[in-house]
């Protein structure tokens, strides 16, 4: 049988081991953190990009009208300092929003995430607490009048009556947004006009 370690050598290993356990626990406590920061500094990105949206929002229903069309464009898509927004119909301009700083670069908005969490975020600012669920909630079926026809013996069958299904009626608020191509005119040194395609997000608001 082998004789056991000394008593300081065991002290060393027992403290060697403690020391790997808390930079171990440090690591994984790191690593949550940082997942944290993720979410919590993207939902503050898009929080101060839904105030902005909801100003305009508010104005256009101070005029009475219902549908709101936004052109936001990531700060490094900077074609609006010298360019013409064109491609969408005089009636449907859009407002153009230009983006500053290196949190709204396109690199921020092509997440997934990003767009899911401005879709929400503008979602609940504008519906008035209504949720999505109550707002999709659809009319029960309701019977069609049912038919007649003659039988072979002169006797009129009715026949089952068909199931129509009511329409939903619309919901009082949509909120749409896209990732897409938008295109700037622009006048070039020689007094030429070109156009640029560049990539942004029309996000689209209707409030009945």
């Amino acid at each position: 049988m082998d004789d056991p370690p000394p008593y300081d050598e065991g002290l060393e290993v027992a403290h060697t081991n403690s020391i790997k356990k808390h930079a171990n626990d440090k690591e994984r406590a790191n690593v949550w953190n940082i997942r944290a920061q993720v979410g919590l500094s993207r939902s503050q990105h898009v929080a101060q990009v839904v105030c902005q949206i909801t100003e305009h929002v508010r104005a256009r229903a101070m005029q009475g009208l219902s549908r709101t069309i936004l052109a936001m464009l990531p700060s490094d898509q900077d074609a609006t300092r010298t360019g013409t927004l064109v491609g969408f119909p005089d009636n449907e301009a859009p407002v153009v929003i230009q983006f500053e700083g290196q949190q709204y670069s396109i690199q921020f908005w092509s997440q997934a995430e990003a767009l899911a969490e401005l879709r929400t975020q503008l979602y609940n600012e504008v519906s008035d607490g209504v949720s999505r669920a109550q707002l999709e909630v659809a009319l029960p079926p309701r019977p069609a009048a049912p038919g007649q026809k003659g039988s072979w013996f002169g006797r009129k069958g009715s026949k089952a009556p068909a199931i129509v299904q009511t329409p939903a009626p619309p919901p009082p608020v949509e909120v749409d947004v896209q990732v897409d191509d938008l295109h700037f005119r622009v006048e070039t040194e020689y007094g030429l006009y070109e156009t640029i395609r560049v990539r942004g997000m029309v996000v689209s608001v209707v409030v009945r």
